[in-house]
């Protein structure tokens, strides 16, 4: 497993709670993979923090802090730097009145080792700092009101999570900076079928004029099928369809006139996955790819058989207010557009795992981003911090894989 990841990385509407406040960063937060059901969790929640760990009962949630920002920025209303080992979440929401059969939970990163319980009852725990965490929690919600609880555990001095370019210091200093503890991107719910889509996989093929689709299905039957449709600023361009058995749904989307992504030209066509039962359709999932080419001569890096000169910044990821969370999605943006308006091309993002929605803004762009894992701060003489570093940088290269 290499460390880095070369990848061609291939809007937002203000939602309110029940209390009328505004939910900050109320996008989806995943739009290589949107489903129509889905509730935003951001806003007020309960908190609490602890230097030991403490039994559930025994946690006195006596602040207020602003998912989905951390502890240590200003944006989250708590703005304190001191380090601390336990973090703690709670509140209630509504139980969705969706057509899905069912729920999942999602957390799109929480550092570093979470736990998770809904209506006092145990979910699950998920360890790392930046990739998704995603649990089915259908049978857990009871009609009307639900509460949900999260406990993250952040040592960040203790040699066996990667923390980049957090400071292990008090304060920033040097090359180091603002802490982040606990959650830090979107939570958020998601209403899927008894069957669905688990994830996908797109590979361009330029030459042959059309894109390779493998996908994953939970449940899946052979009588069921896998259909994905590509447009083109809303006109269906391909269609393609295989039976939708476990790994084992491929198939092929011919591009008759096909428009090729580029830094100069970031093409996109939109692409609809649907699991069907005859007519009847399981689960449908938005999405896009560009039909793009990327190979190496020499020293060179080819895309689409030219080779392109990287001009590229070392981007943190690092705001003011928020730390590793970006105040809105327009930010996410104004980061590309005012490195291209500099001269640049794409950027190293250095040390940290940038969220989905940054890559997204890539893609429409027409920006390369070389992908890197905060590994910074790993003992790496202590083996209890390498199966987890491994095991997720393979679950973010399949977040980002396409």
């Amino acid at each position: 497993m290499l460390p880095i990841l070369l990848a061609t990385v291939m809007a937002s509407t203000m939602i309110t709670n029940s209390n009328t406040q505004a939910i900050p960063r109320p996008e989806h937060p995943r739009p290589d993979f949107e489903r129509a059901n889905w509730l935003n969790l951001n806003g007020k929640w309960q908190f609490a923090e602890s230097d030991t760990t403490l039994d559930l009962d025994k946690v006195d949630f006596k602040e207020q802090i602003l998912v989905p920002f951390a502890r240590e920025s200003p944006l989250s209303g708590i703005n304190r730097k001191g380090f601390v080992k336990n973090v703690w979440y709670k509140r209630t929401f509504q139980k969705p009145n969706w057509n899905a059969p069912r729920t999942k939970l999602h957390i799109d990163a929480c550092d570093w080792q979470t736990t998770i319980w809904v209506n006092n009852e145990k979910v699950g725990t998920y360890v790392g700092g930046n990739s998704p965490i995603s649990f089915d929690i259908t049978n857990y919600l009871k009609d009307g009101e639900n509460t949900v609880i999260v406990h993250a555990y952040d040592d960040t001095k203790g040699g066996i999570q990667g923390t980049g370019k957090q400071a292990h210091t008090e304060n920033s200093a040097g090359i180091f900076y603002t802490r982040t503890t606990g959650i830090w991107q979107t939570v958020w719910l998601e209403g899927v079928g008894e069957a669905s889509v688990e994830n996908f996989h797109v590979v361009p093929d330029v030459a042959n004029k059309k894109f390779s689709i493998q996908a994953e299905i939970k449940n899946g039957d052979p009588s069921y099928k896998l259909r994905v449709t590509a447009y083109d600023n809303g006109k269906e361009v391909a269609v393609g369809e295989a039976p939708a058995i476990w790994r084992n749904a491929r198939l092929e989307l011919n591009i008759k006139s096909p428009k090729l992504w580029s830094v100069e030209s970031p093409f996109l066509y939109d692409l609809k996955i649907e699991l069907l039962d005859g007519n009847k359709v399981l689960d449908s999932v938005k999405s896009y790819a560009g039909l793009r080419d990327v190979a190496i001569k020499g020293r060179a890096i080819l895309i689409n058989g030219k080779p392109v000169f990287q001009r590229l910044v070392l981007d943190q990821g690092f705001y003011p207010d928020g730390t590793w969370t970006a105040p809105s999605d327009e930010a996410l943006k104004n980061d590309i557009v005012l490195s291209k308006e500099a001269g640049f091309n794409g950027a190293r993002l250095h040390q940290k795992v940038f969220e989905p929605r940054f890559l997204y803004w890539a893609d429409k762009l027409g920006y390369l981003c070389w992908g890197e894992y905060p590994n910074y701060g790993l003992n790496h003489k202590d083996a209890r911090g390498e199966r987890p570093y491994l095991e997720e940088w393979s679950r973010i290269v399949q977040r980002d894989r396409n």
